[in-house]
């Protein structure tokens, strides 16, 4: 063995201790923004309207409140019978001193009588501003 061949194995061992200690450090940082993410994920993501100041149209709500819906289908937090629900009525409405879209969804399958309709308030960003079986 010669002398250059304890230099070289000794730099090889750094090496990898580095690349372990740099891999142990990835994740430590992954499982920190793992910690973030959450609280952004629970609001949900980045709304490019209300990024851009540019309000949604009548279509747009529609969209949006359908896409509501089917998560809430999908989280079980509505019966499967909405799901092929189509829109009754997008209007804006003045709300609060506020003006917003109102989506309007009718399920006749529904059994309970008082949650026939599903209300669905958007800002005028297509934010979430309320939903429930009331309208108001």
């Amino acid at each position: 063995m010669s002398p250059g061949d304890g230099v070289m194995k000794y730099g090889l061992t750094n090496l990898f201790i580095a690349v372990a200690l740099l891999l142990a450090l990835g994740t430590v940082m992954a499982e920190e923004v793992q910690e973030i993410n959450p609280v952004e994920e629970e609001h949900g993501p980045i709304n490019p309207y209300r990024e851009s100041g540019v309000a949604i149209n009548q279509q747009q709500a529609n969209s949006m409140a359908s896409k509501i819906r089917d998560a809430m289908v999908q989280r079980g937090d509505l019966a499967r019978s909405w799901l092929p629900i189509k829109v009754a009525v997008v209007r804006q409405r003045i709300y609060q001193h506020e003006r917003e879209w109102m989506v309007v969804f009718n399920n006749p399958a529904e059994a309970n009588p008082k949650h026939k309709n599903l209300y669905i308030s958007l800002d005028l960003y297509g934010d979430v501003v309320d939903v429930n079986f009331t309208g108001r």
